[in-house]
């Protein structure tokens, strides 16, 4: 499987929609080319403090990301792009949330 089947499927378990997900592990990771990608395993760009999570595997890397957008976005009512990009990307916020949109689209 891919790595964005592998996103669809984590994402189906949860109970959400795939495409905000794979929007933003492309954006994240740009298109999973990144160094935190490919050698930690960080599918969402998931950090602490500004310094990128890394995984033991790409199934660990995907479980993270997807049940942090299940348990702490959709759960808890961020549900669109642009409530998402206010937590997920604050700094960045405007930008994240048009380039998030704009690999929506590309996916449909």
């Amino acid at each position: 499987l891919t790595v964005a089947e592998r996103i669809e499927l984590k994402c189906l378990e949860y109970g959400i929609e795939p495409d905000i997900p794979l929007a933003i592990a492309k954006l994240e990771t740009g298109h999973f080319t990144s160094r935190a990608f490919k050698e930690g395993n960080n599918v969402g760009g998931l950090s602490i403090n500004e310094v990128p999570m890394s995984f033991d595997s790409l199934d660990a890397g995907i479980e993270a990301f997807v049940q942090n957008l299940a348990e702490n976005y959709f759960a808890q009512g961020f549900d669109t792009v642009e409530e998402i990009g206010k937590k997920y990307c604050p700094v960045n916020e405007e930008h994240w949330t048009k380039t998030v949109n704009q690999l929506r689209k590309e996916n449909e």
